[in-house]
């Protein structure tokens, strides 16, 4: 370690150091570098120049940066950054918990040797696996330069290297598994056309460079194949493969090119993961409770299809997979109060007579990456940093007054929180240990909490009615159905008010009228018609056609107006493109809309908010990141100088209803893959 500070000292010397006033266009070119050109190594470069000055403040953000695109390189340096961070930078409070976030433990952290091998933003959703001997996991990327890519990180020496090259046009991956011999990688593919074609896909492991891929089955009547397990004779695969109706069926996928669904089942993320029993007799799954319930159980079909055995437990029950002696099978639960890892015996396909018995305790949520054959598990964990804060604000100054607040943690991103109409209570979208979505309303006078449990699995908008006693809440449901519902804050009963528009719901200020679009899917993504519908009489009325390449609709305070935002795609296929966007503001009543140039790209979906006078909007976005005030009515839009480069501008800001406070998200979303030893239960004595 004092040897690697030296070494960094000695660089940061031979570095040319920028006069003050050059170091944050030094830092928008690094960052330019990094997100826009993908130039990582260039980043670097500027990024050390940076460090080397002396704004501090700066200087972390830029340490912390340059060892993120260390870590995209797969090179040991960024942990190296990170301690430096957490050791020499201790007033900078953000940069520091989010340097300590991503930094690997140097011992293993729990007992029987339980330790972490990556973490990172970037690190796995829980759609791969490890591989049988260890030594690798595969994972979707969603951060790569391209698109959704299939990544194989080695966890021996700590590279990354990909199984496919895409972008964002090109393809997508799905899950993904290993052969029994670890020697190739199955995946589900998407080719995008008219109709998409899903596939099933194999790919070597060895080799250099991004390796051909073999297609072994095909059809362009599902909307998504994911393989999840390799049977240990190597001639099957277990796939969950998605209708376009949403269901889902379990199947099984010969190498050879046959398909036979063993069972079809409904509800959202469903059976994320199947896996073979040792002898190949059996796959194992876990399916919500009911619809309206998003607790799973436990489930065994025979591989012949001959029959499906629940076992049922009042609890939150998510597989993990086999003991690779086949007579147990590994959940995680959290029967207990806390989310523990639990083994329940079977037997020819049906639980035995003894009870489950606890193998660790409160290891908290996590999904399963798979065993290795010699009995490790690999999990996914949430290690996310990402906050929901609230400040105190001065508009007119552009500037924060105070220090946040608040500091809530395991929101739900993206989201819209919503103030309550009388300002004294905030509702937002939260996560439990086990990553089940709630509602929180927080009384900001006594800081307490309340959790409102709902129907709806992902709750991406909020809004207060004007009785202040009910919520609109709009997201989707166990069968993946879009659903916009009042909830009574003192019943918790539902009301359907709008189902099936899957963009943003709004209720008029005087809780009579939603407005919606419909029409904006697949090819129309960005267009469609935005709707009044009385809530009264049922009938809707057409407001206004969107124009294209528009984000979300936002409805004024007053309900006077709907504004949405065009912006220029981030991504470096329009890299010289224009960096500004266009704010449409449409009369609810009726008549001709107003156009307003905003001199940056901003973020046309979460990153905005009305003032409370309906007069102007505040939006989010440029490099560096920075708030703008758009007048609706006339006027230049003007460009606040509160630094916001670490608020998560995509997660959401919100207004408070007197216009001196705002809430906003910082932090970053992380996860960490930990190998768990000593899983598998003793034998009976």
């Amino acid at each position: 370690m004092k040897r690697f500070g030296l070494v960094f000292v000695a660089v940061m010397l031979a570095v040319r150091v920028p006069a003050a006033q050059d170091l944050e266009r030094l830092f928008k070119a690094a960052v330019n570098n990094e997100t826009v050109d993908r130039n990582c190594r260039a980043a670097i470069e500027q990024y050390k120049k940076v460090a080397a000055g002396s704004n501090r403040a700066l200087a972390a953000q830029a340490l912390l940066r340059m060892a993120g695109c260390y870590q995209q390189l797969g090179d040991i340096q960024a942990q190296r950054i990170y301690e430096q961070i957490v050791r020499d930078y201790r007033e900078q409070s953000d940069v520091v918990a989010q340097a300590r976030a991503r930094l690997l433990p140097k011992e293993p952290i729990r007992g029987s040797g339980d330790h972490i091998v990556r973490s990172g933003s970037d690190t796995a959703w829980g759609d791969g696996r490890v591989s049988p001997d260890g030594r690798y996991v595969s994972y979707v990327s969603y951060a790569g330069p391209k698109g959704l890519n299939l990544i194989l990180h080695d966890l021996v020496n700590r590279s990354e290297r990909a199984l496919t090259d895409v972008d964002w046009n090109g393809g997508a991956v799905y899950d993904s598994t290993f052969s029994p011999d670890g020697k190739l990688v199955a995946y589900g593919w998407r080719t995008y056309g008219t109709p998409h074609v899903e596939e099933i896909r194999v790919v070597a492991v060895e080799g250099n460079g991004i390796p051909e891929p073999k297609t072994i089955y095909r059809n362009d009547q599902f909307s998504n194949f994911a393989p999840t397990d390799w049977s240990h004779d190597g001639k099957m695969l277990a796939v969950r493969a998605t209708l376009k109706d949403g269901t889902i069926q379990i199947a099984l996928v010969g190498i050879e090119g046959s398909f036979r669904a063993l069972t079809t089942v409904e509800g959202w993320k469903a059976a994320n993961k199947i896996f073979f029993s040792p002898d190949g007799k059996y796959l194992a799954y876990d399916l919500p409770l009911s619809d309206t319930d998003p607790r799973r159980d436990l489930y065994i079909v025979a591989a012949d299809g001959s029959g499906q055995t629940p076992i049922h437990d009042p609890a939150d029950d998510v597989l993990m997979g086999w003991t690779p002696d086949g007579r147990h099978l590994l959940f995680a639960s959290d029967r207990n109060r806390t989310v523990g890892l639990w083994a329940v015996p079977v037997s020819e396909g049906r639980p035995a007579k003894e009870s489950p018995v606890l193998v660790k305790p409160d290891v908290g949520g996590m999904a399963s990456q798979g065993l290795t054959a010699s009995g490790e598990l690999y999990v996914v964990k949430e290690s996310s940093t990402v906050s929901l804060q609230i400040a105190p604000i001065d508009l007119d100054r552009g500037a924060l007054t105070g220090p946040s607040v608040r500091q809530i943690y395991r929101p739900q991103t993206p989201q819209t929180p919503a103030w309550s109409p009388d300002g004294k209570l905030l509702a937002y979208a939260a996560r439990s240990a086990s990553d089940r979505s709630y509602i929180a309303i927080r009384d900001l006078e006594s800081n307490r909490v309340r959790e409102l449990h709902t129907s709806l699995l992902y709750i991406p908008h909020l809004q207060w009615f004007p009785d202040g006693r009910s919520l609109l809440v709009h997201g989707r449901d166990i069968k993946r159905r879009f659903a916009a519902l009042r909830i009574d804050m003192e019943t918790g009963k539902e009301n359907q008010i709008v189902s099936g528009v899957n963009q943003r719901v709004q209720i008029s200020p005087d809780g009579t009228k939603a407005y919606y679009t419909v029409g904006g899917d697949g090819a129309n993504r960005g267009l469609g018609t935005v709707l009044e519908h009385d809530l009264a009489s049922g009938a809707t009325r057409e407001v206004f056609r969107k124009p294209g390449g528009t984000g979300s609709t936002h409805l004024s305070p007053d309900g006077k107006s709907i504004a949405v935002i065009r912006t220029p795609p981030l991504n470096g296929n329009n890299s010289g493109a224009a960096r500004t966007s266009t704010l449409f503001v449409q009369p609810v009543a009726g008549g001709q809309g107003r156009e307003v140039t905003v001199p940056t790209a901003v973020n046309a979906f979460f990153g905005v908010d009305w003032m409370p006078d309906s007069r102007e909007m505040v939006v989010a976005g440029g490099s560096p990141a920075r708030l703008w005030r758009v007048p609706v009515n006339g006027g230049a839009p003007r460009r606040l100088e509160l630094d916001i480069r670490t608020w998560g501008i995509a997660g959401g800001i919100r207004i408070h209803p007197h216009g001196k406070q705002i809430a906003f998200f910082t932090g970053d979303e992380a996860r960490e893959i930990w190998a768990l030893q000593n899983v598998i239960p003793s034998p009976a004595k």
